[in-house]
């Protein structure tokens, strides 16, 4: 899928650099067992990011839907 916007495809490699920590460049995803990759996502959504004022994924998308106290559910 090609990029719209220039800054995107840097945004990709950085999360691709995430998930590099857990799987192997190439490595096919279609052997790992689902709950490795459910724990994986669960690693990734609850880290702090910079772009996101060091909140998390997580918390970014439940105050998005409203959520409070979000800091506390987050992890």
């Amino acid at each position: 899928m090609p990029v719209d916007q220039s800054w995107e495809r840097g945004l990709n490699e950085h999360t691709n650099g995430f998930v590099r920590q857990y799987f192997a460049k190439g490595q096919s995803l279609l052997g790992i067992d689902p709950e490795r990759v459910r724990r994986v996502v669960e690693l990734l959504n609850g880290r702090p990011r910079k772009v996101l004022a060091y909140q998390t994924p997580y918390e970014v998308f439940l105050e998005g839907q409203g959520v409070s106290g979000t800091r506390a559910m987050a992890g």
